[in-house]
């Protein structure tokens, strides 16, 4: 390994019939020739890049694919996009001619707009990736004409060899949607009349035009390595140089520069002509090009005669890809390559006239062959040859071998999640259409792994769904399922939303079940090692082990409150550790009963010992009282049921505000009980030992008083609510007498849950195998595996908007990743004239003034959400307002500084109020921006704006209407410049704002000469 030595980590392509480097791979295996204009070339997700569609409309296609195709390429190289944000990560892309310029310009006033300069602007093709994914290494558009992507892939190289960049972003993109262009080439005497590339034989007459666009992640091969990345093929050799002044003139190619290129590049990688496999040329199937081309690797490879070293062409695939089309022959090289097999180059029956191929050492590989095995790397060279003498040749080279490691396979009883998101609905469903034929097509490809991958490599966004199944077969089905739009059991779909904080509700005695937890610790190592813990300190209090009641057969001794409360306590601390290694961290806690101690630990204010200690006792002493107690569950509130309480029976739980428990001597609970039944409230038998938190409880105080002197007590490092006081745990909270307490009285769960909400709690975790207490899902259930219940139910809270640590619940299950198919971008069509114009109408605006006052403040703000979205459609070039969410941030819907001003122009036309420039920058939603609005407007609006309102609807008017009605004029006058001497663009904000309102007024005012109803 030389330390220039270069990886390729990850690999993205869209060609005719290659979308992909899997598709791309048929196509080239296949020997199919595909040169139609590639399908969908003006398709792109706007939204996905949150980009509004008038600037996608006037974005160059190129820019789009690249930043699709950025995408599809982290995600190959098994990296989160986001995660090389504000890196030192360089772009360079290869692209030549402006096909969108001449289209642009055709018409010019009804296309251009502020968009179309940095639109149609060749250097932001680069520059557009890195401002979307913020890079911070070296962004630049290469231009040497066709040989630029090969050349860009050589620049990146070096880039990293000088330690400028950490990664690299390197190739080049290609598109002919102009006649224009197509016009210059035929006329140059190029292109092909046949409609066939015949590289390297007799009948060559040129080149088919070709287009798309390729991109490779490149890093150093050391780095590579040290981080376990997947290596697709290392560069060993690069060079690129320009034949200088030539006598054959300025377009023809230079035998002697081609061949200096290719034995630079040899011999920067230590490589003899003995060492190369396999060439990838340039291969034009021109008359001119293609005898140059074979003489300079003939004075390469000449001596090569008895053992030619085989040269194909991609061109005959997919013709000349222009400017991408050196990085199409090196994606083709390296997936050959990594399949061991060279494909075939077509349309090759002889040699061209001047070109003997067998003197020069040399064999055109016509047939699909197996890659000679030689006792060393495969290793291959690729060539690019641009107009004006600019050449590259780099040398690939099979990627080192690495210790493969045994890998176990989930137990198929163990619960696995499949995770999918998109940032839309249509995207999502594309997510699992693709997914869905990707299982189909590879039945190789294992569940876990799958799992492992799309919950490690990819991102997370709104748009969620969870599959959790016990294998392959079942995650399958309930994809289909949920694709189908028929969800089943162990699925969740939804668009998560904001959310508040997070509650744990630890529940009490009542709910344990045998073998709880064991599916977990089976399946967690990290609930394993917490429950061992858990009942390592509880044994030195028990009289036998709680695992092996726990885990045994005896039933009876589990509802044994000696062992039911330790049993739960081992479990939810287990459980509330497990949630916290997944993300899931509760911002509030509180418990019921017993509970109350598991959320003390939790919080911090008890250690795991002292925590055990407190359990443990009150346990065992409970267990020993006398029975005879009863407790009943009451359909009712406290103030309902207080007045018909007999003596001796007490109010033992509020656990809602129409749910109640009462406890005591049995025959009195049960009189109670029965006259509660008796006024149709819903009573239930509690199957409990003991009439827990009644006076029946006092025999034990004092005896439990005594082990917990001592007790060492800290603050909460969570927010802890007492089920004592239904009020947050203060200074004295957690001491002996505080538990002793709690054991006589009554258990305040309402009271805690309202605080809870009152504190901004939304979502409510009960941490047991219980949903009795609130309404959120079960973690646990009796009866049904343990690890796909949580899973379940983590996936529901996922697509709810709670933040989960997927790659976490893989923990232990030595997965590996996989290829995945690339994000499903839900593609809209963006065309120059066919981008949305709706002016959206102020229909109704006047009627909505007259009327401003009667309407309630929710009609009010409903009214105004309306004219900002519909007012943002407009700007955008949205159909419609339902295309805004008025929930998402200005700069997500595709809003920057300037189309930010415009709307605040309208905005300030519709309602004849002053707005400031960063309006949406102040309010940066149109939720906000309408609640703003309606500030301005609750004292009344005037039914018909007057002169006071002329300077903001003035700041409305258009430039084309400035000019229109003569006022643009006037204010360059006014503003002291020549109508000549400044751009129109300037107006609106420059000019306008440096002028006075009053003197602006006036002029508004004013018949104009050229229109004088304005």
């Amino acid at each position: 390994m030389n330390p220039g030595d270069i990886a390729i980590i990850g690999l993205a392509c869209r060609f005719p019939a290659g979308a992909g480097p899997g598709e791309f791979w048929q196509l080239l295996r296949d020997g199919r020739e595909a040169t139609v204009p590639m399908a969908g070339s003006a398709d792109f997700d706007a939204k996905f890049f949150g980009i509004s569609p008038r600037e996608a409309a006037a974005m160059d296609p190129r820019q789009r694919l690249v930043l699709e195709l950025t995408w599809e390429l982290l995600e190959d190289a098994f990296i989160v996009p986001e995660t090389v944000r504000a890196q030192q990560v360089s772009v360079y892309l290869g692209a030549m001619n402006d096909d969108y310029s001449f289209l642009t310009l055709r018409d010019a006033a009804e296309n251009v707009d502020h968009y179309s300069f940095a639109g149609v602007s060749r250097a932001m093709i680069a520059n557009r990736v890195s401002y979307a994914f913020a890079l911070h290494g070296p962004s630049l558009t290469v231009d040497c004409g066709q040989s630029s992507s090969l050349v860009a892939v050589h620049l990146a190289c070096e880039s990293l060899r000088s330690g400028t960049s950490e990664h690299a972003i390197a190739g080049g993109v290609h598109l002919n949607v102009a006649s224009e262009t197509a016009l210059l080439e035929r006329e140059f005497g190029a292109v092909s009349s046949s409609g066939h590339t015949y590289a390297f034989d007799a009948r060559a007459d040129g080149y088919v035009r070709g287009e798309g666009g390729g991109l490779v992640l490149l890093k150093p091969l050391r780095a590579a390595l040290a981080d376990g990345n997947r290596i697709r093929a290392v560069i060993v050799g690069s060079a690129v140089g320009n034949a200088g002044h030539s006598s054959a003139g300025l377009t023809a190619p230079s035998t002697s520069a081609e061949a200096d290129v290719i034995r630079r590049a040899l011999a920067q990688a230590g490589v003899d002509c003995t060492g190369v496999d396999y060439v990838e040329a340039h291969g034009t199937g021109t008359r001119v090009g293609d005898p140059a081309e074979a003489a300079a690797l003939g004075q390469i490879f000449a001596q090569r005669r008895h053992d030619p070293v085989r040269v194909g062409s991609v061109k005959t695939n997919i013709g000349h890809a222009g400017a991408a089309a050196g990085i199409a022959g090196l994606i083709k090289t390296v997936l050959a390559i990594e399949n061991e097999s060279i494909p075939p180059s077509l349309n090759y029956v002889s040699a061209s006239p001047g070109i003997d191929v067998e003197s020069l050492g040399l064999q055109v590989n016509t047939t699909p062959t197996r890659w000679p095995d030689r006792g060393r790397p495969r290793r291959a060279g690729v060539s690019s040859f641009g107009m004006g003498g600019t050449n590259a040749h780099l040398l690939l080279q099979q990627a080192p071998a690495t210790e493969s490691v045994a890998v176990r396979r989930a137990d198929l009883s163990a619960g696995i999640p499949w995770v999918l998101s998109a940032r839309s609905a249509p995207a999502l469903a594309n997510q699992m259409q693709r997914l869905l034929t990707r299982m189909d097509e590879r039945p190789d490809l294992d569940a876990v792994d799958v799992g492992w991958s799309l919950a490690s490599t990819r991102s997370v966004f709104e748009h969620r769904a969870v599959v959790v199944g016990t294998g392959r077969a079942q995650l399958v089905s309930g994809l289909a399922g949920l694709a189908a739009g028929e969800p089943g059991a162990g699925v969740a779909v939804g668009r998560a939303q904001p959310v508040g904080k997070t509650a744990f509700v630890f529940p009490g005695q009542g709910v344990q079940y045998l073998n709880m937890g064991r599916g977990l610790c089976e399946r967690f190592p990290v609930f394993g090692k917490a429950f061992d813990a858990a009942t390592e300190a509880l044994d030195e209090h028990l009289r036998l082990p709680l695992r092996r009641v726990l885990w045994g057969t005896d039933a009876a001794a589990l509802q044994n409150t000696e062992f039911a409360q330790p049993a739960l306590f081992a479990v939810e601390v287990a459980l509330a550790a497990l949630l916290a290694d997944m993300g899931a961290v509760p911002d509030i806690v509180l418990g019921h009963s017993v509970g109350e101690i598991a959320a003390a630990h939790v919080a911090g204010v008890l250690s795991l010992s002292d925590a055990a200690r407190v359990v443990a006792v009150r346990a065992r002493l409970m267990a020993g009282l006398p029975s005879g107690g009863a407790m009943v569950a009451v359909a009712a509130s406290e103030d309902e049921v207080a007045p018909l309480l007999a003596s001796g029976v007490e109010m033992a739980a509020v656990n809602a505000p129409d749910s109640v428990v009462i406890s005591g001597p049995e025959a009195a609970v049960d009189a109670v009980a029965d006259r509660l039944a008796g006024t149709g409230r819903r009573v239930r038998r509690l199957a409990v030992s003991h009439a827990f938190h009644s006076a029946l409880m006092e025999p034990m105080l004092s005896e439990f008083a005594a082990p917990l002197a001592g007790l060492a007590v800290s603050r909460p490092r969570i927010a802890l609510v007492s089920n004592v006081t239904g009020r947050l745990a203060g200074a004295d909270y957690g001491s002996a007498a505080y538990w002793v307490e709690h054991v006589r009285k009554p258990v305040r769960l309402a009271e805690g849950i309202s605080l809870a909400e009152s504190l901004g709690a939304t979502t409510f975790l009960e941490i047991g195998p219980s949903a009795g207490l609130t309404t959120s899902s079960a973690l646990l259930a009796k009866d049904h595996p343990e690890a796909e219940s949580l899973l379940t139910a983590m996936g529901q809270l996922f697509t709810e908007g709670m933040s989960i640590d997927w790659p976490r619940a893989f923990a232990g299950l030595d997965a590996r990743p996989v290829e995945l198919p690339s994000y499903g971008f839900a593609r809209q069509r963006f065309w120059l004239s066919e981008a949305a114009r709706h002016d959206s109408e102020h229909a109704g605006t006047s009627a909505l003034w007259h009327r401003w006052n009667e309407l309630d403040p929710a009609e009010q703000h409903r009214q105004l959400l309306d004219l900002v979205c519909r007012h943002a459609a407009a700007v955008l070039g949205h159909p419609n307002s339902r295309d805004i969410d008025a929930e998402r941030a200005f700069e997500d819907l595709g809003f920057e500084s300037m189309t930010g001003i415009e709307l605040r122009n309208r905005l300030a036309g519709a309602t004849g109020l002053t707005l400031a420039r960063t309006l949406i920058f102040d309010y940066p939603t149109p939720t906000a921006v309408a609640r703003h609005l309606g500030q301005h407007l609750s004292s009344g609006h005037p039914d018909e704006p007057g002169d006071e309102q002329v300077w903001p609807l003035l700041r409305n008017i258009s430039l084309r209407e400035l000019r229109r009605t003569g006022l643009l004029g006037k204010l360059l006058v006014l503003a002291g410049q020549s109508e000549n001497a400044l751009p129109e663009s300037v107006v609106t904000e420059d000019v306008i704002d440096s002028l006075s309102p009053e003197a602006l007024v006036a002029m508004a005012l004013e018949p104009s000469e050229d229109n004088n109803a304005q």
